[in-house]
């Protein structure tokens, strides 16, 4: 169905809005429906595109500005401190691939230090007053964070270094 600017209404908003939850095929989890958030960023791009429309004199419908606007509340899990601490206390072969991978992954969730930093450790991130520092690649600011138990033991088990991540063959 070809849609013009006269197409985007307060009925369009609600039934597009509903396909994409129930309908829409979702290439990572493989099965119909999107996640809410998923939903509000996909009719906040066209919303977007209609304003600009708008206000470049292209589109005069403003139906759109009906749809409801407000972020939904994340549908997305975490893993609570617990759930961390259980997975650092597991046992895994030692040196294999998915316990540096582990290791690597921890270190990041309890450091807060992105993935691109991490790759870039060096022993000498660590003061004498047990604390990382660091550029963040992606923000371009110096980052200070404490050390703590979790990371403190990473760190130790590598003699200060972080291991390098493998690919995991199958």
């Amino acid at each position: 169905t070809p849609l013009m600017f006269e197409s985007f209404t307060e009925d369009f908003g609600s039934e597009f809005k509903y396909y994409l939850l129930t309908e829409h095929y979702n290439y990572v989890t493989k099965q119909k429906g999107v996640s809410n958030g998923t939903v509000h960023n996909i009719l906040k791009s066209i919303s977007s595109f209609l304003n600009w429309a708008f206000r470049k004199g292209l589109n005069q419908n403003v139906e759109f500005k009906k749809w409801e606007r407000k972020k939904p509340k994340s549908d997305l899990q975490y893993l609570t401190e617990p759930q961390l601490r259980k997975l650092f206390e597991h046992k895994l072969e030692p040196n294999s691939s998915f316990d540096k991978t582990r290791d690597l992954w921890l270190f990041s969730a309890f450091s807060g230090m992105r993935w691109g930093d991490i790759e870039k450790w060096l022993p000498s991130n660590v003061t004498s007053e047990g604390l990382i520092k660091y550029n963040s690649e992606k923000v371009k600011k110096y980052c200070t964070v404490g050390l703590n138990e979790v990371t403190r033991s990473i760190l130790a088990k590598y003699d200060g270094k972080l291991p390098i991540q493998n690919d995991v063959t199958a």
